[in-house]
Order: C-alpha cells, then sequence, then structure tokens
C-alpha cells in the first residue's frame, strides 16, 4: 500500500523543564521542548502534558519525568552532557491520568514500551500519542528538543450506500470481529512512527455499536459520494446521523473472513441491518412477525491498520448484494441478496488534510 505521510503542525509550545541537575555539568541551558502534533477533529489537538524519558548513547536511562506544558511542572533540571554525546528522548500522551488500560515502561532506550488495550466502548477509546528524537548539547540548547508527535493507533470509520430501487435499508450498528484488543508498542527513534506494534488477542476480539432506537435509513443514491457514517448514535429517519465518532484500534495485520459459516478466524465488518421492500414486506431479517429486528451482515476485509492512519470503510448496497450472514447466528454463511456486498476503502494521514493517500480498493466477501 504506497502511502505519504503528510504533518500538519497544530501547535508549537516551548516549556523550560525543572529537573534535578545532573553530576555532569552545572553550566550552560537546561533542556527543554518545544511539541507538535499532528491532529483531527475528535482527537488532540494540543500537548498539555507529557511523559518523556532521555538515554544516553549507550541506551541506558538519563532521565525519566513528566512535563506540564501550563508551567506548573513537577519535575526538576537536567542539562545537556559537556562532551556534546546525543540524547534520545521518547515521549508519550495520554490523555487520562494512569488508565488502567495502559502501561508505560521507559527503562532504557532498547526496552522502553507501552501496553495498551483500547476500550470495547467506542466513545471510551483515546487517542494516544507518542514521539521521539536525538538531540545534541551544540544542536539544541538554545531552541529546544522539537517533540512531534504522532497518532500511535489506528482510526477506523464505516461509511455506506444504497444504490438501487427495490427496497429500504436500515441500519443500527456496526462492528469488527475478529481483530487483536492488546498491543505491546516498542520506542524506536528510526521508525517513521517512532515504534512498532505487536499485537495479541485478549479475548474480547471485536468491538460494536448499536443504535437500534433510532436507525439510520439509507437514502437511494446513485454513487459513493451519498455514503454516510454508520458509527451513529442517533438517526433522524432521512439517512443523518449524530456520530459516536471513529474506532481508535491497535495497529496489526489480520486475514479476511472467508463468507463461510465454517470460518470463525478471518476478520470482518458487519453492518446491524433491516430490509424491507418499497412495499412494507420483510426481506432480512425473517423473524416471526417481530419486525423490530435487524440482523447481521457481514464483509471480510484484510487490509491491515499502519499507526497515525485513517482507514474509511465504504460499504456498497444494492439490490442484488447487501453481505453475508456471520458465523455463529442462523443461516451464516448464506448470501442475504444473491451476492456479496463490495466495499473500497480510503486510506488518509490522520491528520485530516485533502490529501488522499491511497487509490480505493475494491473487495468482496468472495
Amino acid at each position: 500500500m504506497k502511502k505519504n505521510l503528510f504533518l500538519f503542525v497544530a501547535a508549537a509550545t516551548c516549556v523550560a523543564c525543572s529537573m534535578d541537575e545532573t553530576t555532569e555539568v552545572d553550566q550552560g541551558l537546561p533542556i527543554d521542548f518545544r511539541t507538535a502534533v499532528a491532529t483531527r477533529a475528535a482527537t488532540i489537538s494540543t500537548i498539555t502534558e507529557f511523559n518523556v524519558a532521555a538515554f544516553y548513547e549507550n541506551g541506558s536511562l538519563f532521565f525519566t519525568e513528566k512535563e506540564n506544558l501550563s508551567g506548573n511542572s513537577v519535575t526538576t533540571t537536567h542539562y545537556w552532557p559537556t562532551d556534546n554525546s546525543p540524547v534520545t528522548f521518547y515521549a508519550y500522551h495520554y490523555p487520562v491520568g494512569s488508565p488502567s488500560n495502559m502501561t508505560a515502561t521507559l527503562e532504557s532506550e532498547e526496552a522502553s514500551k507501552i501496553e495498551y488495550t483500547p476500550s470495547t466502548t467506542i466513545t471510551d477509546q483515546k487517542d494516544l500519542l507518542t514521539a521521539a528524537v536525538t538531540g545534541t548539547k551544540e544542536a539544541n540548547e538554545r531552541d529546544g528538543v522539537a517533540l512531534t508527535f504522532k497518532h500511535a493507533l489506528s482510526q477506523i470509520e464505516v461509511e455506506a450506500y444504497y444504490t438501487g430501487s427495490k427496497y429500504t435499508i436500515k441500519v443500527a450498528g456496526v462492528k469488527i470481529v475478529n481483530v487483536n484488543g492488546k498491543g505491546t508498542y516498542t520506542f524506536n527513534a528510526d521508525e517513521e512512527f517512532y515504534g512498532t506494534w505487536n499485537s495479541e488477542t485478549t479475548g474480547t476480539d471485536y468491538y460494536d455499536v448499536k443504535y437500534e432506537s433510532s436507525p439510520i435509513t439509507l437514502v437511494t443514491s446513485d454513487g459513493s459520494e451519498s455514503a454516510i457514517s454508520i458509527m451513529g448514535s442517533e438517526g433522524s429517519g432521512d439517512g443523518s446521523a449524530e456520530t459516536n465518532g471513529t474506532w481508535m484500534l491497535i495497529p496489526q495485520l489480520f486475514t479476511a473472513w472467508e463468507g463461510t459459516a465454517g470460518d470463525t478466524d478471518g476478520t470482518y465488518l458487519a453492518a446491524y441491518i433491516q430490509i424491507e421492500t418499497t412495499t412494507g414486506e420483510r426481506v432480512y431479517p425473517i423473524t416471526d412477525d417481530d419486525y423490530t429486528e435487524f440482523g447481521w451482515a457481514a464483509v471480510g476485509i484484510d487490509t491491515g491498520w499502519d499507526p497515525n492512519t485513517k482507514y474509511t470503510y465504504m460499504l456498497h448496497f444494492t439490490d442484488d448484494s447487501a453481505g453475508v450472514i456471520p458465523p455463529g447466528e442462523e443461516g451464516g454463511g448464506e448470501n442475504i441478496l444473491g451476492e456479496p456486498i463490495k466495499f473500497t476503502v480510503t486510506v488518509d494521514d490522520w491528520t485530516g488534510g485533502s490529501e488522499e493517500i491511497d487509490t480505493d480498493m475494491e473487495g468482496t466477501t468472495e
């Protein structure tokens, strides 16, 4: 997947650290930082506080501190090594104090990591930022160390549209199944995203959002420009919705669900839908006179996710395709309207700029 990241500076702030004086030097200017963050609406746009660790050239720990950019620093002053030897800095920002779902260990340059488990509730998922840079007394003493934070997680959004005339299609939820729910991020200043992820399952391997009391109606359209987000919490009945936002999940690789009831391991997206003819006859799901019920319609995905990147999956419903009943549901593996649903995925830098990084690619559950 070809990508070029475009980094937009959202904030630049200077701050003087107040850290304990080291035994190496008692003169010159203290180490201080300038911060910038790549951002998107509804995610972090400014840095008010961050944790930072510094490492000597041999990889051993120089210091680890917390910096408060409002001026209420809780740390003490450190100075640059007098021999101009390089210092590597690892930093991270998480907006909720010391959360139970995240553990950071900053001990040495080779053993600095963050263990992270996203909340299963979409509105509780938080934006994790990291930065890494190497500096020296000669290059950075006067102007400070520039920490440019990037988003360590992947941002996922699901949209949908309908091109047809036979049906009324309502959506009351969306979920993603069989993705790893826990990850360990290991810092590395030489990496594009300042580190690498190793992910693993937690037993809770799906994320979902439902809004059955206010479903979204997919308005008949003639193209993908009419697609709307189905990450919603409230629908007005005319196809619009107030969104819960987007998933912020562990970057990872995965294989697609094959579209059969016997495959329970592959990754898929599923929309919680209801299909009726224009005259009101129920098509899916078929139940015993319960016309309030919805059913899942799935499509396998295998794109994988990078950090600092947004993935928008666009589901295309037609008169002949509405997805496959997922495994574990009655009729699992059956095509709902005869053909697998098609989708495209657009890959963007998380900065929210207008640049489209990757061309659309189309897939099915075939």
